[in-house]
């Protein structure tokens, strides 16, 4: 368990893991597994109830039961599948920004320089290619 792990980096971590909002009530797939994902980081990284981290993300204790005893058993997502893969093999939880800080942190200025307009030039890409 890591003690530096807070309940809200856990909920910004699978919110920005899937782009969406898991204290939405909404009972898609998505929200669903984004749910059961916190539920199980919540309980290998932190001490807290299920009944607090239900009211998290405004459900209720039988809520994260549920959820892992069912829901984490059969996900579906790719990222949820992954993330909590990471979990069971004890690794850290890492957001975007973070991942790009980490890789950014030890270039030179002239590396970082270079790096940015590359950067900014996929970023841009990625956007034209998704439009189709």
């Amino acid at each position: 368990m890591n003690k530096d792990i807070k309940v809200k980096d856990i909920y910004l971590y699978v919110n920005d893991l899937l782009g969406i909002d898991i204290s939405n009530s909404k009972k898609t797939t998505e929200y669903v597994e984004g749910r059961a994902l916190f539920y199980a980081l919540c309980i290998k990284q932190t001490k807290l109830s299920k009944q607090s981290m239900g009211r998290y993300v405004g459900k209720n204790h039988c809520a994260v039961i549920h959820a892992m005893d069912h829901t984490i058993n059969v996900l579906s997502d790719h990222r949820v599948i992954e993330a909590y893969s990471d979990v069971l093999a004890n690794k850290s939880l890492e957001t975007r920004n973070e991942k790009i800080v980490n890789i950014m942190k030890n270039l030179t200025d002239e590396q970082y320089n270079i790096a940015i307009p590359r950067i900014e030039a996929m970023v841009k890409m990625i956007r034209w290619e998704e439009r189709g």
